[in-house]
């Protein structure tokens, strides 16, 4: 089976205890966490391998604009941003699998990432926002999202 790279997708500013917890996880089952961060708030207390500055670059956005604009239109530009991101690193085979999680925002996020990749490429999202009476198809729509 070899070593596998999973990319975990999450905000590094509020998510970071389960971020170390899924990462650490990961490593004990012999494969390689690759932390991607979608922070849009101010201050990040994880150290992330590909960092949201580094994400946002390759939409188009510089960090010192996007934590300006209002909520709304900062998560739109690091889906989109991150949508490119997710989509190299499994063009390139960097990652075998992707794991989104927190809350709405990352729910959100991540799953405009997840939405692209290929029918059969294993991608999982572990959100609060998955109780009660929600209607998901906004979220994964039509795409294998776990």
């Amino acid at each position: 089976m070899g070593v596998k790279s999973i990319a975990i997708v999450a905000c590094c500013d509020t998510k970071y205890h389960e971020i170390q917890f899924m990462a650490d996880f990961i490593r004990s089952a012999g494969h390689r966490p690759l932390v991607v961060d979608i922070s849009t708030g101010v201050n990040v207390a994880l150290k992330a391998d590909i960092t949201r500055e580094e994400v946002l670059r390759e939409g188009g956005w510089e960090w010192t604009d996007v934590h300006q604009l209002p909520k709304s239109e900062a998560i739109a530009a690091m889906s989109d941003s991150v949508t490119r991101v997710v989509g190299r690193l499994q063009k390139e085979k960097t990652i075998d699998a992707a794991l989104g999680m927190g809350g709405l925002q990352n729910t959100v996020v991540s799953s405009a990432a997840f939405r692209k990749l290929p029918i059969g490429f294993p991608k999982l999202i572990v959100s609060t926002i998955a109780s009660g009476y929600r209607h998901f198809e906004t979220v994964v729509g039509d795409r294998d999202i776990t």
